[in-house]
C-alpha cells in the first residue's frame, strides 16, 4: 500500500502533461479517498516519517492539517496526545531542519491548528517545550519564528476578515499567551537576537519580524523596556540592512500602541526617538537598493503623527474646559500646558527631518509623511479659528511644507514626456504611466496645497509668486519647474475663490500678467501647454488689463501654443478652453474681434474638411461629430460673431465667410453620396450648428435679419439632408440636433419649415428611436411656440398618434412591465432592449400629449377625429391604471383632467361621453387602478399621483353629479370586493371633502392594504 500512495501521491503533483489526463485524476481520486479512512492519521504520520519525497512529506502535512480542521475532535484522547508528541519530534529533528521552507511552514501549519485546539487546556506545556528546545541550534530557532509567525496569521491577527467563532478563538489564544508564557517567549526572543544578529543576522531579523506582529497585543511594557529598546537602537547601526530594517519596524509598531494619550507621551519621551529622527535632517539612512530609506520614513511619519495626535488631544481638554467654565485646578493646567509645550518643542525638532523626506525623489518614500502634515494643518486650521492668528513659527513652518509640496509635485527630473509627439506606443506607455503616478500622488498633495493656502493666502500668494518668476526669469528653466509653479498658480485659483472674484482677480492678478507678460520658458512643451491654458481660462479677468495683454492671451490660444499644437490632445484641449475664455471675455474681445475671426477662418476650414471617424463596431463606420473638441472653435467663433454692436456690414461679412463654405460642403457632399461626403455633411451642419449659438434670438430676428436669413438658407439646405441620406442614423440624429438649434436661433421663423422637416423624419423605414428624436423636436416646439402651434399640430399630431401606435403594436403592454431587465440567454436580452425602446417611446408619447394641453391646446386635442382621439384615450386611461412608473400615471391623469375639464359642456347632454368618464376614467383609473396593487403609499411620486386621482374625482363628482357616487356603489364597488365600511367611507370622501383629505385616505388605505 505504501507504494501505491507514494506512486499516487507522485502522479497527483505533476504538472509536466507526461501523465495521462485519465490516470492523474484516477490518482487524485485515490489520494483523496484516503483521507476519510478511519486510519488515515496513522498512516500520514508514518509516511511523512519514511517517505524521502519532497512531494509526499508536503501532501502528507496538508492531509494532517485538513483532517485537524474537519475531524480532530473524533480522533480520540490517545490520538491526540501521540501526534502532539510526533510533532514536537518533527519540530526538532534534523531532517526536518533539512527540508525546504515550503514544507516547514507547512508543519507550522500543522502544528498551529493543534495549539488552536489543545493549548492551554490539553497542551499547556508546548510552549515551554518549544522554548527549551530553541537551545538546540539556528534550525530549531528558524523553526520557533516560523511557528510563532503562523499562529499570528492564522489564529491572532484580526487585520483579516474572521468569522465570530474566529474571532473567539483569536482573542481566547492571546489571553492565554498573555496569561502563561508571553514574558517568557519575549525574553527568548531577546536572547535569540543578541545571540545571533552578528554571525547570522537573517535568522535574527526573522526573530524581530515576529516580535513585530505581537507588539501590537501584548503588554507594551515587555519590550519598551530598558532592555529591549537600546537593543533595537543598538541595530539602527547594524551593517546589514536587513537588521536594522527590522528593528525601524519594531519601533513603529511600538508607537502605533493604542493607549492613553499621557501615557503615549511618556513612552516616546521614554524611547528617545528623537536624538536620532532628527539627525535625518540631512539624509535617510538606507540606499535605493533596500526599503531603510522607505521604513525610516514611515518611523518618522508615525512618531509624527502620535506627537500631534497627542497635541490635539491635549489643547482639546484646555478648550473644552474653558468653553463650558470648568473650574480647572491650577496643577492640572499646568500639566496639560507642559504636556503642549513638550509636543510642539517636539514637532519643531524634528520637522527639519519631515521636510527632508518630502523632497525625497522617491516619492513612495516622500508621501510617507502625508498623513502627519494632512494632520499639522488641520491643527493650524482649528488655531486659526480659535484665535484669528497663526504663530510666526508656524508660517516658517507652512513657507517650508509649501517648498516641499512643490518638490514632491514635480516630474521626475528623467520624465517620459516629450515635448511634441511621442515616438513609439513604448513612449507613449511609459508617459502614460509616469502621468498617472503623478496624478496619483497630486491629488493629495494639492488638496494640503490648498488647505495651506486657505488658512495662510498671503504667504501662499508670495512663495508661488516668488518662484514662478524665478522660473520665468531663467529661459534654461526645465519643463518640470514651469510646469509645476504653473499648476501651482492654477490651483491657488480653487483655493482662494474670494481674491478671483475681486476687479482683476485680486492678489493674484498680478503674479497672472507677469506670466502673460513673459517668454514662457518650454511654452511649447505639451505639459506646460496645457496648464498655461487652463490659468488664462481661470483667470482671465486678469487679461482684460489691458489690449497688449488680451491680444497676447489670443495669441497663445490660436498659434502653435493653442489650436495649433503639434500634439493632438493639447489642440483640442486648447480649442475648448478657447471657448470658454472667449464667453468670458466677449466684451472686451470687440477692438480684436475682426482680426480674430480672420485669422481662425483658415482653421475653421481644416476642422470642417476633416471630420474624426469613429469606427466603433461592426458594419458601416459610425461617425459623431459632437465628440470632436475642434467645434467648439466654431462655437467661439460665433460668441464673437454674435456681439450685438458690431457693424452690421462687417457682422454679414464674416458671417458669409463663415458659413458659406459650410453650406457650399454640405451641397457638394449631397451631390456625391458617398461614406465620406456623409461624414462630411455632418461636420458642416455640427459648425453651423455651433456657430449660431453665439447669436440670440432678437438678434437674427429683428436687429440683423440679413443674418436670420443666412441661417435660414442653411436650414432649407439642411432639409434636403435626411432625404439624400436616409438610411444613416447618425447623419438623422445630426440633423434633428440642428433643427433643435435653428428653433432655439430662429424662433417663430422656422415654424414654416417643420412639415417638410417632420415629413422627412416620419419616413417609412423610421425605428422606435427615430420616433422618439421626432416627439422630442414636437415637444420643443409646442414649449416654445404655444400660440402660434394649433395650425401645425392638427396637422402633426394625428400622424404622430398613428406612427406611435403602429411601432409600439397592438399587443403593447402598456404598464411598462415588458421594459424591466430580466435574465435569459442572448435573446432574451435583445427583446428587453427592443421593449426597452418601445417603454421610452410610450412615455415620450405621454409626453407630447402631456405638452400639448399644458400648452393650452388641450382643443386640438378634443377636435381630432374620433379614432384618433379613441386610441388616444386607450393609452391614457391603461397607462394611468396600469403603468408601473408613478410618475407615468401622473402624467397621465394630468392629460385626463385636462381632457375632462374641456368636456365640460358635453358630459351633461351627452350620456354616452357621461358613462366614459365614470367608468374608464372615475372606475378604471382613480379607484380599480389604485387598489389593484404596485403603488407604493411610502413613494413621492406615489403621493403626488394621488394628490392628482383625488382631484380627479373631484371634477368628475362636480360633471356628473350624485350619478357618479351611484355608478361607484353599483358598478365598481361591487368588481372590486371591497369592505363595505371603505366603500362608504370613500364616497362620503367623494362626496364632501377636499381633494387633499381623499388623497391622505386613499394613501392610509393603501398603506393598511400592503401590511
Amino acid at each position: 500500500m505504501a507504494d501505491d500512495f507514494e506512486k499516487a501521491v507522485l502522479l497527483s503533483f505533476d504538472h509536466t502533461g507526461a501523465v495521462d489526463p485519465a490516470v492523474k485524476e484516477q490518482a487524485v481520486a485515490y489520494c483523496e479517498g484516503l483521507k476519510s479512512k478511519r486510519e488515515c492519521f496513522a498512516l500520514f504520520v508514518e509516511r511523512f516519517t519514511a517517505s524521502q519525497r519532497l512531494e509526499v512529506k508536503f501532501w502528507c502535512l496538508q492531509a494532517l492539517l485538513e483532517v485537524v480542521h474537519t475531524r480532530y475532535e473524533t480522533l480520540g484522547t490517545e490520538t491526540h496526545e501521540k501526534f502532539r508528541q510526533t510533532l514536537m519530534e518533527w519540530i526538532g529533528s534534523e531532517e526536518v531542519a533539512t527540508q525546504p521552507p515550503l514544507v516547514r511552514n507547512k508543519l507550522a501549519q500543522v502544528v498551529t491548528a493543534v495549539i488552536q485546539r489543545d493549548f492551554p487546556k490539553r497542551w499547556p506545556g508546548f510552549f515551554r517545550d518549544l522554548l527549551t528546545s530553541i537551545q538546540k541550534g539556528p534550525s530549531m530557532v528558524d523553526m520557533f519564528s516560523r511557528i510563532m509567525q503562523t499562529i499570528d496569521s492564522d489564529v491572532i491577527t484580526l487585520d483579516i476578515h474572521r468569522s465570530a467563532e474566529g474571532g473567539r478563538l483569536s482573542m481566547h489564544l492571546k489571553d492565554s499567551l498573555r496569561e502563561t508564557c508571553i514574558g517568557d517567549i519575549v525574553e527568548a526572543w531577546y536572547r535569540l537576537v543578541t545571540m545571533y544578529h552578528s554571525d547570522q543576522p537573517q535568522l535574527a531579523a526573522d526573530v524581530l519580524r515576529t516580535v513585530q506582529r505581537y507588539i501590537g497585543w501584548m503588554d507594551i511594557g515587555l519590550v519598551a523596556n530598558d532592555k529591549f529598546i537600546p537593543l533595537l537602537f543598538n541595530l539602527l547601526g547594524s551593517r546589514h540592512a536587513e537588521m536594522q530594517e527590522c528593528s525601524v519596524e519594531c519601533l513603529t509598531e511600538i508607537l502605533h500602541k493604542r493607549m492613553d494619550h499621557s501615557a503615549k507621551l511618556d513612552l516616546i519621551q521614554k524611547l528617545n526617538l528623537l536624538p536620532s529622527c532628527s539627525q535625518w535632517r540631512t539624509e535617510l539612512p538606507g540606499t535605493d537598493d533596500d526599503d531603510l530609506k522607505a521604513k525610516c520614513a514611515k518611523l518618522l511619519s508615525t512618531l509624527c503623527n502620535e506627537i500631534i495626535d497627542c497635541w490635539k488631544i491635549f489643547e482639546n481638554k484646555l478648550v473644552s474646559f474653558k468653553a463650558i467654565s470648568m473650574e480647572l485646578n491650577k496643577g492640572a493646567a499646568k500639566e496639560l500646558n507642559e504636556a503642549c509645550t513638550v509636543c510642539e518643542q517636539m514637532i519643531d525638532q524634528l520637522f527639519p527631518a519631515i521636510m527632508a523626506v518630502l523632497k525625497d525623489p522617491d516619492k513612495s518614500v516622500a508621501m510617507t509623511v502625508m498623513t502627519f502634515l494632512t494632520a499639522y494643518v488641520a491643527r493650524l486650521k482649528n488655531f486659526q479659528k480659535r484665535t484669528n492668528a497663526i504663530p510666526e513659527k508656524a508660517l516658517a513652518h507652512i513657507r517650508c511644507i509649501l517648498d516641499g509640496l512643490a518638490m514632491c509635485s514635480r516630474y521626475p527630473d528623467d520624465s517620459a514626456f516629450p515635448p511634441g509627439q511621442h515616438s513609439s506606443d513604448l513612449e507613449k506607455a511609459a508617459a502614460l504611466e509616469e502621468q498617472c503616478s503623478v496624478l496619483e500622488d497630486r491629488r493629495e498633495l494639492l488638496t494640503l496645497f490648498k488647505n495651506l493656502a486657505r488658512i495662510a493666502t498671503n504667504d501662499t500668494i508670495m512663495f508661488v509668486s516668488e518662484r514662478l518668476d524665478a522660473v520665468l526669469a531663467n529661459p534654461q528653466s526645465t519643463f518640470q519647474n514651469v510646469e509645476v509653479f504653473a499648476t501651482l498658480l492654477f490651483e491657488l485659483g480653487e483655493a482662494c475663490t474670494d481674491e478671483i472674484q475681486k476687479k482683476h482677480c485680486g492678489l493674484l492678478g498680478p503674479v497672472v500678467l507677469r506670466l502673460m507678460q513673459s517668454n514662457i520658458p518650454n511654452s511649447n512643451h505639451r505639459l506646460v501647454a496645457l496648464v498655461v491654458l487652463e490659468i488664462y481660462v481661470r483667470y482671465a479677468k486678469a487679461s482684460v488689463t489691458n489690449g497688449r495683454n488680451l491680444a497676447g492671451v489670443v495669441a497663445t490660444f490660436v498659434d502653435s501654443r493653442g489650436i495649433l499644437h503639434p500634439v493632438e490632445t493639447v489642440a483640442n484641449r486648447a480649442c475648448y478652453l478657447f471657448m470658454r475664455f472667449v464667453k468670458i471675455t466677449r466684451s472686451a474681445l470687440k477692438p480684436l474681434t475682426m482680426g480674430i475671426l480672420s485669422s481662425l477662418q483658415p482653421f475653421l476650414q481644416q476642422v470642417a474638411q476633416t471630420p474624426k471617424v469613429d469606427f466603433g463596431g461592426p458594419g458601416p463606420s459610425t461617425f459623431s461629430v459632437a465628440n470632436d473638441d475642434r467645434m467648439c472653435v466654431f462655437e467661439a467663433a460665433g460668441v464673437l460673431l454674435g456681439i450685438e454692436d458690431m457693424q452690421a456690414e462687417d457682422q454679414k461679412q464674416v458671417a458669409v465667410m463663415l458659413l458659406l463654405p459650410l453650406k457650399v460642403q454640405i451641397e457638394g457632399s449631397l451631390n456625391a453620396h458617398n461614406q465620406q461626403s456623409l461624414l462630411l455633411v455632418q461636420q458642416a451642419l455640427e459648425g453651423i450648428s455651433r456657430l449660431s449659438k453665439g447669436f440670440k434670438q432678437h438678434v437674427v430676428t429683428t436687429l440683423r435679419p440679413e443674418l436670420g436669413q443666412l441661417f435660414l438658407q442653411c436650414l432649407e439646405l439642411a432639409l434636403r439632408v435626411p432625404q439624400v441620406f436616409p438610411e444613416s442614423k447618425s447623419l438623422r440624429t445630426r440633423f434633428i440636433s440642428f433643427l433643435h438649434r435653428m428653433v432655439e436661433t430662429l424662433g417663430p421663423q422656422t415654424l414654416k419649415y417643420i412639415p417638410n422637416a417632420l415629413e422627412v423624419l416620419l419616413h417609412p423605414g423610421c425605428d422606435v428611436a427615430d420616433m422618439i428624436e421626432v416627439v422630442a423636436v414636437v415637444n420643443q416646439l409646442t414649449n416654445r411656440f404655444t400660440n402660434s402651434l394649433e395650425e401645425l399640430m392638427e396637422r402633426v399630431l394625428p400622424v404622430l398618434v398613428a406612427q406611435i401606435h403602429s411601432k409600439l403594436g397592438e399587443s403593447w403592454d402598456w404598464s411598462g412591465a415588458l421594459c424591466l431587465p430580466t435574465k435569459g440567454d442572448v435573446q432574451k436580452g435583445a427583446l428587453v432592449e427592443e421593449n426597452r425602446e418601445k417603454g421610452d417611446l410610450q412615455k415620450a408619447y405621454y409626453s407630447l400629449l402631456h405638452v400639448t394641453v399644458s400648452s393650452k391646446l388641450d382643443g386640438v386635442v378634443l377636435k381630432l377625429p374620433e379614432a384618433t382621439l379613441k386610441v388616444i384615450l386607450s393609452a391614457l386611461i391603461e397607462g394611468a391604471s396600469s403603468h408601473m412608473d408613478p410618475a407615468v400615471r401622473k402624467s397621465c391623469i394630468q392629460v385626463l383632467l385636462e381632457l375632462v375639464d374641456g368636456w365640460a359642456d358635453r358630459i351633461s347632454t351627452d350620456q354616452g361621453l357621461k358613462w366614459f368618464v365614470m367608468e374608464r376614467i372615475g372606475g378604471d383609473v382613480c379607484i380599480q387602478g389604485i387598489f389593484r396593487g404596485g403603488l407604493d403609499p411610502k413613494d413621492a411620486t406615489t403621493v403626488a399621483f394621488l394628490t392628482e386621482v383625488g382631484g380627479m374625482l373631484k371634477l368628475i363628482r362636480d360633471k356628473c353629479g350624485y350619478e357618479f357616487l351611484v355608478h361607484l356603489n353599483g358598478t365598481v364597488f361591487p368588481k372590486m370586493g371591497l369592505p363595505p365600511e371603505f366603500q362608504t367611507e370613500l364616497v362620503n370622501r367623494i362626496q364632501v371633502a377636499d381633494p387633499k383629505e381623499t388623497k391622505n385616505f386613499m394613501k392610509a388605505a393603501l398603506m393598511r392594504l400592503s401590511r
